[in-house]
């Protein structure tokens, strides 16, 4: 806003009257978070068109952050961006400024990639489908069908390298995440939590419920990128047979 500190900033070093306004899809507030970094909140939830507008934003201002400039990186989630930058070059002002002229240049998000994932269904590869038909009040082959064969959207990447935060979930499939996580969650695990859908890409204790797995490696370190999709891309879970996954997995997940 011109004139003014921009909501959440605690102070301002320099005059605004120059910077452009932030776009009527912009940010809420600002929030500085420490010396070096300032946390932009737009504040709707995992809302999916505002979501691909914030990713393109970091797009646009990560590729100027090589250092040189004083810009560091960009960290974004469902509905904030973390902007990393160089206390000692930049102020909170100068950063915003740079935020705000890339918000007016980023374009139109572009069309999201479709991205499908094989899925084995229920039994020992998706040990909570039957609790989720329970609370759902479905069949389990209900269930599979609504849950597979539509795109979700990819909101974000984390808790563990590669896995994808993607949904809306219908609103029947629904389930809060559990009361206790459980100790291990097998890689390639397929599950959901609240309105939202994910797999597993390591080993480890978990809170969702797993209703299938796919035999792909979603996360590979040594590969560029490491992971199939991205965020705004679109997850499309392909229901597939035992025998379908066995081939798969004895093909490496091809």
């Amino acid at each position: 806003m011109a004139g003014g500190a921009e909501p959440g900033l605690a102070s301002s070093t320099i005059l605004q009257d120059s910077w452009p306004p932030v776009p009527a899809d912009g940010w809420r507030a600002v929030v500085p978070m420490g010396e070096g970094a300032l946390l932009l909140q737009w504040g709707s939830g995992a809302d999916r068109s505002q979501n691909r507008r914030i990713h393109r934003l970091a797009d646009a201002v990560g590729a100027a952050a090589d250092g040189n400039g004083g810009l560091l990186g960009t960290v974004a989630g469902f509905d904030t961006l973390l902007v990393e930058f160089d206390a000692d070059r930049l102020t909170p002002d100068d950063v915003l400024c740079r935020i705000r002229w890339a918000a007016w240049a980023t374009r139109p998000p572009a069309a999201p990639r479709r991205v499908e994932v094989p899925v084995c269904y229920g039994g020992a590869w998706g040990p909570d489908l039957e609790a989720l038909a329970r609370h759902a009040g479905l069949h389990p082959d209900t269930v599979v069908r609504l849950h597979a064969n539509r795109p979700y959207q990819v909101y974000c990447l984390g808790f563990q390298a590669g896995f994808p935060y993607a949904g809306p979930l219908p609103d029947v499939l629904v389930m809060p995440r559990r009361d206790r996580p459980v100790a291990r969650v097998a890689p390639g695990s397929v599950a959901v939590a609240g309105r939202q859908t994910g797999v597993y890409t390591r080993p480890g204790p978990g809170g969702w419920h797993v209703v299938g797995t796919t035999p792909l490696n979603l996360f590979d370190p040594a590969a560029d990128p490491p992971t199939p999709y991205r965020p705004g891309d679109e997850l499309w879970f392909r229901p597939v047979s035992p025998e379908e996954f066995g081939m798969l997995a004895e093909a490496g997940g091809a």
